[in-house]
């Protein structure tokens, strides 16, 4: 058996260096090879003092010494030129091996002899990355670089996948090809990056192959070998690499796209569900963002120390979804047709502990008889009302809370409750027992467990806030503005009707046939573009909601809303803002608002003339005490009940079948790059028009019932997502 060279250009990072010598030489290989450390004048004599050491105390270890900085190409090549009759691995200095890397590397190479290059998995090794291609994974929880090898090194090693370029970070590189190809070129590649892709390039036109190790993985640290002038490199690298080669850029993306890997990938995810046994919770939710994937992540988050998460939801009207857990970037496809056969049996392969069902829109009759297969406890949270009648904010087509509501047990089910498109019968057979069955049902406001009440009186439900509520010990004092010639009304959220789109722009209208000086901002955006009597800020991220509200720095935010919000996130924003609030006697605005200063209520219902009437009184109050600080003394301290709750036990640890040697499992892969294409086009136009001068009073006309139902059959995201 030929001994192989491992070089390790080194020139800084001492411990770095030091975990990757130390990781090559405890790997149990029984391919015969010798490591050959090429120091290329570093910055930090230690470092040179301690690969003297290491070469010292193992003979397997050669020193070589560079008399002056050569950079990553010239150094890599004179280790090619060391031994002219043995294969070559290239090992950056800030990587570690495990195992028998070094065999399952060889065995690929002697499958073929056109093979030149081999590059195994990696957390960080563009098109060989796992989990996700092309960018830096941080590993996942509780997993170690030995762990992941292991179970890597358990998966066969063939059809070979072969790859436009190999990566420098670990790369195998056959004698028989170097000497067939040439070395690296020193010329046009300078001090190093791209030097593997232009190798490899001129491999395949002489008719040698670039492929895959999917059986090894390697850790890389990144960034490390030779110092941080890669952005720059990297810039002049591309622009050579395409000037040599046209055809490169496409190849590479034709690979991403295509991914022929990602099989192997997601079905290695799925192992390593099974294998560490941690375990894991179903979320349950409908895919269209907001408060609710809020949620899941804050609660994901918050359980992440003992548990893994992942989230079931629907795609289409005809397709179900489930993403793998976030650090894998992955998700599985289900035909809703074929019912919960294919969904329950992946499921039950993976040591599933509870189920958490945050909604269940587009997937109503499904998620019953999900339940009574997996046979695992379950908590139900309470985001909406919908789970009484399909109906997410109690409101009529006007977008205006029902009051009274109907009683449940004369004509509940012919109430106006019922969208039109709810399968009345269907929601008392598949939703409500969901409701009546769970192990804990969870509201986050005391107002939303009352009107759950009125329609199921014997439903036991705990109130707890949301996880963010358990992030601070109490709200910052309120802040009063200082006088000053306008007075700025903030509205803040993405505003349908029944979050009072129309109220906030009747009300704006109205201020100025009054004369008073008010200026009133939407941060965020309405379902349709509103009169320029508001100003529209546009669509935001949550993370940057602190500092637009600070920028924007209103005197009032008033909270325009027609629906009881059962615990709006905008509301947590500006209470940790100490911002002065108006907000209807009505939901959770009501409930989490109680007792603090400078916040004001409007009993509900209430016109346009009211609300305007009871801004300016507030404006006035508050002018005449500008610049204070109220402290909220009767604020509810948190009580901490999803940071010391252990939701749910082990209580299996799946069948342990195999997923990724399932053939069937490519048939769950979801789309790499999903996009509704021409379809977000066409809503992204119609949304425009409808806020163009001709169209926009004509769209009024058209029921919203409607308009809904148009956007949500041509796509699922939110309008603010749909970029064009």
């Amino acid at each position: 058996m030929n001994e192989i060279d491992i070089i390790i250009p080194v020139h800084s990072g001492l411990q770095e260096t030091l975990r990757c010598i130390g990781s090559v030489l405890s790997a149990q290989c029984q391919t015969p090879f010798a490591v050959q450390i090429i120091y290329d004048c570093g910055p930090d004599p230690s470092l040179e003092q301690c690969i003297d050491r290491i070469a010292a105390a193992d003979r397997r270890v050669t020193v070589h010494k560079n008399e002056k900085n050569l950079g990553f190409v010239k150094t890599v090549n004179i280790g090619f030129r060391l031994h002219q009759d043995r294969d070559v691995i290239i090992l950056n200095s800030d990587t570690e091996v495990c195992g028998d890397w070094i065999d399952r590397i060889v065995a690929i190479a002697r499958q073929d002899r056109s093979i030149a290059t081999i590059t195994p998995f990696s957390n960080n090794a563009e098109i060989c990355s796992f989990p996700v291609l092309c960018r830096y994974n941080a590993l996942p929880p509780d997993s170690t670089p030995e762990l992941l090898d292991r179970l890597f090194s358990q998966l066969p090693d063939r059809p070979l996948i072969e790859l436009p370029t190999g990566v420098g970070y670990c790369m195998f590189i056959s004698r028989f090809a170097l000497s067939k190809v040439g070395m690296f070129d020193e010329t046009l590649f300078g001090k190093g990056y791209g030097e593997e892709n232009d190798f490899c390039r001129r491999a395949k036109a002489k008719g040698f192959l670039n492929v895959l190790a999917p059986n090894v993985f390697v850790f890389h640290a990144g960034g490390v070998s030779f110092g941080d002038e890669k952005a720059e490199r990297v810039e002049a690298a591309i622009a050579e690499i395409d000037r040599l080669y046209p055809e490169y850029i496409r190849e590479v993306h034709t690979h991403i796209v295509n991914d022929p890997a990602r099989k192997i990938r997601v079905g290695f995810v799925e192992k390593l569900l099974r294998r560490r046994n941690r375990p894991i919770v179903l979320h349950i939710s409908h895919g269209l963002g907001g408060g609710t994937i809020r949620y899941i992540e804050e609660l994901s988050d918050s359980l992440a120390d003992g548990y893994e998460s992942i989230v079931l939801e629907p795609k289409s009207s005809a397709v179900c979804r489930l993403k793998l857990p976030l650090w894998s970037g992955e998700s599985l496809n289900f035909d809703l047709k074929n019912g919960t056969d294919e969904i329950s049996r992946i499921l039950k392969t993976l040591p599933l502990a509870g189920v958490v069902i945050s909604h269940i829109k587009g997937i109503e009759t499904m998620v019953m008889p999900l339940l009574q297969k997996l046979q695992l406890p379950v908590w139900c949270v309470l985001h909406d009302f919908y789970f009484i009648a399909g109906n997410p904010t109690l409101t009529n087509k006007d977008g205006k809370f029902i009051q009274p509501l109907p009683s449940p047990d004369v004509g509940f089910e012919e109430s106006s409750l019922f969208y039109e498109d709810v399968g009345k019968s269907k929601w008392a057979q598949y939703v409500h027992p969901i409701l009546l069955k769970a192990d804990k049902v969870i509201a986050p406001s005391e107002s939303t467990k009352h009107y759950y009440r009125h329609f199921f009186p014997t439903l036991k439900i705990e109130v707890h806030p949301h996880p963010d509520y358990e992030t601070i010990d109490k709200y910052p004092p309120v802040i009063t503005s200082n006088i000053r010639s306008v007075s700025k009304i903030a509205v803040i959220g993405a505003l349908g009707l029944e979050k009072g789109a129309d109220l906030l722009e009747r009300v704006a209208l109205l201020s100025i046939t009054t004369g008073k000086p008010l200026e009133f901002h939407l941060i965020g955006y309405a379902y349709r573009p509103l009169h320029r009597a508001v100003i529209t800020h546009g669509a935001y991220e949550d993370c940057d909601l602190p500092s637009l509200i600070q920028t924007i720095s209103p005197d009032l935010v008033w909270y325009p809303c027609q629906w009881p919000e059962t615990y709006s996130y905008t509301l947590s924003a500006v209470l940790r803002a100490g911002a002065p609030l108006l907000v209807p006697k009505l939901g959770a605005l009501a409930d989490r608002t109680r007792g603090r200063p400078a916040t004001y209520h409007l009993p509900y219902p209430a016109s346009a003339e009211d609300w305007l009437a009871k801004i300016l009184k507030t404006v006035d109050e508050l002018s005449a005490m500008p610049g204070q600080s109220l402290e909220w003394v009767e604020q509810a301290s948190p009580a901490y009940f999803y940071t010391s709750t252990i939701p749910f036990p082990l209580t299996k640890s799946g069948d342990c079948s195999d997923v990724y040697d399932d053939p069937v499992i490519q048939e769950y892969l979801s789309p790499k790059h999903e996009g509704q294409g021409q379809r977000e086009k066409i809503i992204y136009w119609l949304f425009r028009l409808r806020g163009a001068p001709v169209f926009r009073h004509v769209s009024r006309f058209i029921p919203i019932t409607y308009q809904r139902w148009l956007k949500r059959r041509i796509t699922r995201k939110p309008i603010h997502e749909i970029k064009i």
